[in-house]
């Protein structure tokens, strides 16, 4: 449940000044997300995934990426996609 006061939101370089140690993070319109961890099947089907996107990429230009790569979706908005394609 949310707070009855205002939250300080965060902008990305505040976010990214943070260290979370091992945990995982996304930033979401300037609110720090805490994630889980990924179940070994879904490890599985993301390096499934990733293979199959280097051989259908290659010669593209285009570069698949895991997880551990942040995109960024929004001015206060930092994601951590399974896989994504630059």
């Amino acid at each position: 449940a949310r707070a009855d006061y205002p939250l300080t939101l965060l902008s990305l370089e505040e976010f990214l000044a943070i260290g979370f140690g091992d945990q995982k993070a996304e930033l979401s319109g300037g609110e720090i997300r805490m994630m889980a961890g990924a179940k070994a099947r879904h490890n599985r089907v993301m390096l499934n995934i990733q293979l199959a996107l280097v051989t259908r990429l290659r010669g593209s230009g285009c570069t698949p990426y895991g997880s551990d790569m942040g995109v960024r979706t929004g001015e206060r908005t930092l994601r951590y996609p399974a896989v994504s394609v630059i």
